[in-house]
């Protein structure tokens, strides 16, 4: 079984209870996001630890996968201000907000821990397709 780097980092965040996905529903800044959905959560949730990752850009592709810090939560309209992405993101967008580690840590977590693990879980992939 196969899976991307992507997929299992969202899978390890659903594990560990750090995954937060949601769509923006407000035209931002280059440093606030604004998702209305945010506004069922207390201005404490976020932590000093949390982080913004942006998983999709329609418009243009210059802020796909930015992550930023998240420095707050105003929960009267559900804007997070965070440090500057390179482009404000828009309405529609994807992100996720993890809030105990960054989703760098996790990734660099899930290849160490891949590496170490190769010798004794791997699987042969045999390709005789002809392609011309």
């Amino acid at each position: 079984m196969t899976t991307t780097l992507l997929a299992t980092e969202q899978e390890l965040s659903k594990q560990i209870g750090d995954y937060w996905f949601g769509t923006t529903t407000g035209a931002g800044t280059t440093t606030t996001l604004v998702d209305s959905t945010l506004m069922q959560k207390a201005n404490d949730w976020i932590t000093d630890e949390s982080f913004v990752l942006l998983e999709e850009e329609p418009a243009s592709t210059a802020a796909i996968y930015d992550e930023k810090k998240v420095s707050s939560l105003d929960n009267t309209g559900g804007t997070l201000t965070t440090l500057a992405f390179s482009e404000a993101p828009g309405t529609g967008i994807d992100y996720s907000l993890h809030r105990l580690f960054s989703p760098s840590e996790k990734r660099r977590a899930l290849i160490s821990a891949a590496k170490s693990i190769y010798p004794s879980c791997f699987a042969e992939v045999r390709d005789e397709s002809l392609v011309s």
